[in-house]
């Protein structure tokens, strides 16, 4: 899925000034928060709030991503973070005024508090993340062949044949802002691998082919007034090493593909999974 993200500077965005004592920074063993209290005309104050966390919206086939403002700060150990505007509240401030209807309050100016609070480096990974989880599979083999001493002793009954763990690993790659009309992209891949190599960026890991299967999404549709048809989507992967049309022969410890008259087939039909991925443009 293609991402054209576009930055948004404080230069561009509504008049308005920082007031004394901000900001103020709260550091714990685990974050960094930031708190910045800011002056604008009451009329502005939605549209500064909305510019200063970012937004996105959808464009024929692309995801257009505003995002919001980004402050580069280093620690006393001269380490850069990146911290980014999650949270804004806004009150009057100021004096009050009448305007041509008398029951009205009109307000001159908004105190608006912004919260920022760590954030990735790169801008795309803002709109995503990744989870990994180890996992296994495990499979019962059948008792044929197997004996509780030399060849010709007593054989294995059913319930004492031993079983095989194939050690897998679960991926969730979640994508924030996602244009909810596109779900079907991702559905339609249900049950399909991988037909070339994928690569985790949080996790730096290579999946080669035929070893990622595709599972059905979560979808969070995380409804709003200020964005409408988006949400969040938590696609999940399996990963197999051995490859999800290798298998696993009676007395082997080597998976190995299946045949048919000689030709070998695929249990799982294998496609381009790339397009399930965010790829800035």
């Amino acid at each position: 899925m293609d991402v054209r993200i576009i930055p948004l500077n404080e230069s561009d965005f509504p008049v308005h000034e920082e007031l004394d004592g901000s900001p103020e920074i709260e550091i714990t063993q685990d974050s960094i928060t930031m708190r910045r209290r800011l002056k604008c005309s009451w009329e502005l104050a939605p549209l500064l709030a909305m510019m200063l966390i970012g937004r996105a919206e959808r464009r024929d086939s692309i995801i257009y991503f505003y995002r919001g403002h980004k402050i580069r700060w280093t620690d006393i150990g001269g380490n850069e973070v990146y911290l980014c505007a999650e949270e804004v509240s806004a009150r009057p401030f100021g004096e009050t005024g009448q305007g041509i209807f008398p029951t009205r309050t009109y307000y001159q100016h908004a105190l608006l508090t912004v919260v920022y609070r760590v954030c990735a480096t790169d801008d795309l990974a803002i709109l995503e993340d990744e989870m990994i989880r180890p996992s296994a599979e495990y499979l019962t083999q059948a008792p044929d062949g197997f004996t509780w001493d030399a060849p010709g002793s007593e054989v294995l009954t059913v319930d004492e044949a031993p079983g095989r763990i194939v050690k897998m690993l679960e991926w969730d790659y979640e994508i924030k802002w996602f244009p909810l009309r596109w779900v079907n992209q991702i559905t339609a891949r249900n049950g399909q691998i991988n037909n070339a190599s994928l690569y985790s960026v949080k996790f730096d890991m290579t999946f080669a082919a035929g070893t990622i299967l595709c599972l059905a999404p979560d979808v969070d549709p995380q409804p709003t007034k200020l964005v409408e048809g988006v949400g969040t989507v938590t696609q999940h992967f399996a990963y197999r090493p051995e490859g999800w049309n290798n298998f696993y022969k009676h007395g082997s410890n080597t998976p190995s593909p299946l045949y048919i008259s000689g030709v070998e087939v695929g249990v799982y039909s294998a496609v381009d999974l790339t397009g399930l991925f965010l790829t800035e443009i």
